[in-house]
């Protein structure tokens, strides 16, 4: 699903379900988001396509945490910050 390939760097199958127009924001397990895995799992590229589909960065997991919040990545950070 996009919240799997979200989490995988480099799998091809992100952009395609991002351009046949997959929703960004789809809540999994967790309510966690595409953009809270990609972010979580530290892969730039993923978070900067998740936000081109039109993620919301805002949009927290059953944590309480958005995925600004859980990135350890400063520039996943900054990407997600000016973002919004």
């Amino acid at each position: 699903t996009l919240s799997y390939l979200s989490n995988e760097l480099n799998h091809p199958g992100y952009r395609m379900v991002g351009i046949q127009g997959a929703n960004p924001n789809s809540i999994g397990r967790y309510g966690r988001t595409p953009l809270y895995r990609a972010a979580f799992a530290g892969h730039v590229e993923a978070v900067q396509q998740c936000l081109q589909c039109g993620a919301d960065p805002r949009i927290k997991a059953d944590d309480g945490c958005a995925p600004v919040d859980i990135s350890t990545n400063p520039t996943i950070k900054e990407v997600m910050l000016l973002s919004w």
